[in-house]
């Protein structure tokens, strides 16, 4: 079996797995050309012998169904035509069932009987013909003994009923020996198949065997010195001659003992110096660790005062800027009173103009008063002199008599008018003197709201200049609260980059401290390990 152990493992496995994988498609194979040939002969068994005694069955079912035409011919005379016409049907079809038949593979003796069936049926044909003759002729009695038992049609039917009763015979014999052919061949095949599946696991389970043997065997033996390695016997080896992949594996690990000896060899050596090392490298770490722990309490200090210094300055910048922001309304304040003033002014001077024009309208008003009084006065003494020519004129009326009556109506008219003329007058004159009296009084208000709104624009235009001082005052207050704003935002951003920067030292020295705080926890299990290396080598056996 050496030739065995100097293939590749790889070789064997594949190979294995190729024999048992031939052996299950040799198996498959013979089972589906079995199954293919017993399928083959199940569907002939069907063809030559199912088929032909289904054709027999279905012409005889025809074959019955012909005497019973034949009976309804004779009772119902007037359907004779239509029965007829049914009775050549079913004999048509009877010929393609027959020829149907002739077309399976029929062996000698169903030859034989189909060819004496031929003969039987054409007789039978014959004497159906001449029943059908007498019937249509009226001879019903003639026709009703061929077709009684024992008459010619009948025997004629008997003689075609059992030849198709014989070849139906036949086929089931010959299908019942089919049958059991393919049954011994099912049995036959399963045996086979069983046969052979019993010989491929055989086979498996022996190449399975031989090749994990192979495998399993040396794979205890490297089992055995890793054991040995693991208790400290490096001179362990396998020295094995195989040139499979185990092989390989067994001459790496001796390779792999031959390199831990070498190696626990130097390390025995260097586990000395290591542990001075070690010692002197935890005494520098401690050293650092505590300089490290003070400068970090130092920057934590100096970030605390940082931060309330930038407070402060955010503080101061806050204030500022409400104070930029108050002074900034101010502004606008003083910016809406000095344009509140300067409509004012504007308004003080469109109402003074309107006072003066009313003033002058007014002297108008006053002049054109008197001129009606003037006219009034005047249609006054023309009412007067009016009246006295009425007053003449009744009076030469009435010297005159009848002729003057309708001039003494007229005098009399003209004296009415006249007189309410002069009431009227009377009260323009009233009406005059009640507006003289009022635009008098108007001139005088108008005199004095123009002096009035002449003091309001003074003091208007003092206070505008006072808002527009105010207004410069409030500017220059807000331009330098701004600046201290800015100022004071400055120098919290700074302050806030020196937190940043104290912040960014603080963690690089946390990080320090933490990482000479590694250093020294590493240090001091380096020295643990050192010593503890000293000890693991010394386990080991040269």
């Amino acid at each position: 079996m050496s030739w065995l152990n100097n293939m590749k493992t790889g070789v064997k496995l594949t190979g294995g797995y190729l024999i048992v994988a031939l052996i299950v498609v040799l198996v498959a194979t013979l089972g589906f050309v079995s199954v293919q040939n017993l399928s083959q002969i199940i569907v002939d068994n069907y063809n030559d012998h199912v088929l032909p005694i289904e054709y027999l069955g279905v012409a005889s079912t025809d074959l019955y169904r012909i005497r019973g035409n034949v009976f309804k011919m004779i009772l119902f005379p007037e359907q004779i035509d239509e029965t007829e016409a049914e009775i050549n049907t079913l004999k048509a079809a009877i010929n393609d069932e027959i020829a149907a038949l002739r077309q399976k593979n029929l062996p000698q003796e169903a030859l034989q009987i189909l060819a004496a069936f031929d003969t039987d049926w054409a007789t039978y044909q014959s004497e159906l013909s001449r029943v059908i003759g007498l019937i249509k002729s009226g001879d019903m009695a003639t026709a009703m003994d061929a077709i009684q038992t024992g008459g010619e049609l009948s025997v004629a039917r008997d003689e075609v009923a059992r030849h198709m009763s014989d070849l139906t015979d036949v086929n089931i014999s010959l299908m019942a020996d089919r049958q059991t052919y393919v049954q011994d061949t099912f049995y036959q095949i399963s045996r086979l198949m069983i046969a052979a599946g019993l010989v491929g696991l055989a086979l498996a389970v022996i190449l399975g065997v031989v090749i994990s043997r192979g495998i399993t065997r040396p794979l205890g033996q490297g089992v055995g010195m890793m054991r040995d390695l693991s208790a400290g016997h490096l001179g362990s080896r396998l020295n094995m001659t195989r040139l499979d992949e185990i092989g390989d594996l067994g001459r790496a690990m001796d390779q792999f003992a031959d390199t831990l000896l070498n190696i626990t060899s130097q390390t025995r050596e260097s586990a000395a110096s290591t542990t001075a090392a070690t010692a002197e490298i935890l005494a520098a770490v401690s050293q650092h660790t505590a300089s490290a722990n003070e400068q970090s309490a130092a920057i934590n200090q100096t970030t605390t005062t940082v931060d309330e210094v930038r407070a402060a300055a955010e503080q101061t910048a806050q204030k500022a800027n409400a104070v930029a922001h108050e002074a900034q309304g101010a502004v606008a304040v003083s910016e809406d009173g000095r344009q509140s003033l300067e409509a004012i002014i504007s308004g003080m001077i469109e109402i003074r103009e309107k006072v003066q024009a009313i003033a002058q309208d007014i002297l108008a008003l006053s002049e054109q008063t008197q001129q009606i009084g003037e006219i009034t006065a005047t249609v006054n003494d023309i009412a007067d002199q009016s009246n006295l020519l009425a007053l003449n004129a009744t009076i030469e009326a009435a010297k005159a008599g009848e002729q003057g009556k309708g001039f003494a109506v007229v005098a009399t008219e003209v004296r009415n008018l006249a007189d309410q003329s002069k009431q009227a007058t009377t009260k323009v004159r009233s009406i005059l003197s009640d507006i003289q009296k009022a635009t008098n009084a108007a001139v005088l208000a108008t005199e004095q709201g123009t002096k009035g709104v002449d003091t309001g624009m003074a003091l208007a235009q003092q206070a505008g200049g006072v808002i527009n001082q105010l207004a410069e005052i409030i500017l220059e207050a807000s331009q330098a609260a701004q600046q201290i704003a800015i100022s004071a935002h400055q120098q919290s951003i700074g302050m806030e980059q020196i937190s940043q920067a104290m912040k960014d030292i603080n963690q690089a020295t946390v990080q320090f401290v933490a990482g000479a705080r590694q250093s020294q926890t590493a240090a001091e299990n380096l020295n643990v390990m050192a010593q503890g290396l000293q000890k693991t080598v010394e386990f080991y056996k040269v």
